[in-house]
């Protein structure tokens, strides 16, 4: 009797273990990295000759991680588009073809695991802040405001295609129901450099477009026709001192004046990150 009690004491206790080892197993969540902040995306290309390769250009965006549910989505905060991720241990997979499958290699590096074609990607993590403001916007007209609730940037660099320089700002106004928002895009024939710029170009190769709105009102003005000066300093950070009257769509007879400075780090021109 005692035998099949001391039996039956070890059978429960095995059994007890067991089933708190698999409660354990389906109450724990399953690991992941963490991703969300605000991150640079760097993707940068080459040309290959005869099995020499030359870098063709550098191309960066803001990119915001926010988690959804079990994964990720990855906004380009310029263009407003967004892919989703899905997240294996380290390793990250976006739903888009332009992205490689990306591993977490440092806390806030995305590197490629393999690299294919002529074109490298990675992405390094700024700040663990989801509302970006990675760079300073002081603008006096058409609106006072220094002040942004978002400020995203992208660049282009290469040395034999058009480089462009963009922002995009937003600023919301609880008072006002709504957000002011001004977005620039400046072209250049050329690696932008120190110097004045003047505008109309009669080669047509420096360009300028935007978009500005106000709160209240139902859709952006689409800027174009940039008549006026760019000022560019290549200290630290880079300033853009642009004094620039511009055609409004929403009103084609009254050109609409934009004045400001946006102050950039450096890094966002460079050829490759270092």
């Amino acid at each position: 009797m005692q035998n099949q009690f001391a039996l039956w004491l070890a059978a429960m206790f095995g059994l007890t273990q067991c089933t708190e080892e698999l409660e354990t197993q389906d109450t724990d969540p399953a690991p992941t990295i963490e991703l969300a902040g605000t991150w640079m995306e760097v993707r940068t290309t080459f040309d290959t000759t005869n099995d020499e390769r030359v870098w063709s250009g550098t191309e960066r965006k803001t990119i915001i991680v926010e988690k959804v549910g079990d994964g990720f989505r990855f906004r380009d905060c310029v263009e407003d588009t967004e892919v989703a991720a899905t997240v294996d241990e380290e390793d990250v997979t976006l739903s888009s073809g332009d992205y490689p499958v990306l591993r977490l290699s440092e806390p806030d590096t995305l590197t490629a695991v393999e690299n294919t074609g002529d074109t490298e990607v990675a992405l390094y993590r700024l700040t663990t802040n989801t509302q970006a403001v990675v760079a300073q916007l002081d603008l006096s007209q058409p609106q006072a405001m220094n002040t942004w609730s978002q400020l995203c940037l992208g660049t282009v660099v290469a040395p034999a295609a058009e480089n462009s320089l963009r922002f995009k700002a937003v600023n919301t106004v609880p008072l006002l129901s709504g957000d002011v928002v001004v977005g620039m895009t400046f072209g250049f024939p050329q690696p932008v450099a120190p110097g004045t710029y003047d505008y109309p170009d009669p080669q047509s190769l420096l360009t300028v477009t935007g978009v500005f709105s106000l709160p209240g009102e139902t859709e952006a003005g689409i800027l174009s026709e940039p008549d006026g000066t760019l000022e560019v300093s290549g200290s630290d950070p880079w300033t853009f001192d642009a004094d620039l009257s511009m055609t409004n769509s929403l009103d084609a007879e009254n050109p609409l004046t934009i004045t400001g400075v946006l102050s950039v780090d450096p890094q966002w021109f460079e050829a490759e990150l270092q």
